[in-house]
This record gives C-alpha cells, structure tokens and sequence, in this order.
C-alpha cells in the first residue's frame, strides 16, 4: 500500500516547470552585464544624472571620464588596458616572478653546458681524426721507407 502525499508531488511539479537551463541563465546573466555596462557608460559621459550618487562610482578616482576625453575616446572600459601576458612570454621580464626566473637561469645555464660540451665532442673527435691521419701517414711513410732500403741492396 503506497501512502502519497499531494503536497510534495505539486511542489515537485512546479518545481520541474521554474528550473531554468544554464543557457537560459547565462543569457540573463549576460543582458544584465550589458545592461550595466551602457549604464556606467552613460554616467562616464555624463549623461545621466548622479547627484545621490546611488551608483557609487567615483570618476575622479578612477579616472576613466578625463583619460577617455583626453585620449580621444579610444572607448575602452575601465582605463588602460595592458596586455601582461606579452609582457610575460616575450622575455621583458615585465610580469617574471623569482620562479619564472630561476627556471629560465636554469634553461640557460643547461643550453650552455649542452653547447660546451657539443664544443668539446668535437674537438676530441678533430684530435682522434687527426690522430688517425698521423698514424696512417707515419705507417705509410715508414714502410716505403723500408721498402726503399730494402730495394736498394
């Protein structure tokens, strides 16, 4: 025998029917943003009204109204913009953090030595060629010698 209860079985009903995707969210979520973003924009220029200053944002601190008239309204929002991530990887040392730096000492010094010791594997292979020339030359040299003594008695 099954007991049901009607009120559980309606909430869960209504429930189903109110749960919104995450594409529906972010939808909302991203007209808010716009909306919030021409909103600042308006108070930036000035063309709404902030004597309450019920939107709490301070121009002057921020500086974003003088340095957007100044630099022609490039239209950038919140200032300057600085790309940190070509300051980073170009080797600028501009964003490097003591980690970055000991890795990349430590990628030179093992290129180096990589360098050094290629230098010094090829300087031993030129002394066993030239090595090996003197010898063939010595035993070449020497033996037509012996056989110019040898034909000459």
């Amino acid at each position: 025998m099954q007991r049901r209860n009607t009120g559980v079985e309606e909430r869960d009903r209504r429930d189903k029917l109110e749960v919104k995707t995450t594409a529906d969210r972010v939808g909302e979520c991203y007209a808010a943003l716009e909306r919030k973003a021409q909103l600042y924009e308006k108070l930036a220029r000035g063309e709404l009204d902030d004597e309450g200053e019920q939107y709490e944002v301070d121009f002057l601190r921020k500086g974003g109204a003088a340095e957007e008239e100044a630099g022609g309204g490039e239209g950038r929002r919140g200032g300057d913009l600085v790309d940190t991530m070509l300051q980073a990887v170009s080797g600028t040392g501009g964003m490097m953090t003591a980690d970055m730096a000991r890795e990349r000492e430590r990628r030179d010094w093992e290129r180096d030595q990589q360098r050094i010791m290629a230098d010094e594997e090829a300087e031993e292979r030129r002394r066993k060629q030239k090595e090996a020339l003197l010898w063939l030359v010595g035993a070449v040299g020497g033996g037509a010698a012996a056989r110019g003594d040898g034909a000459g008695a």
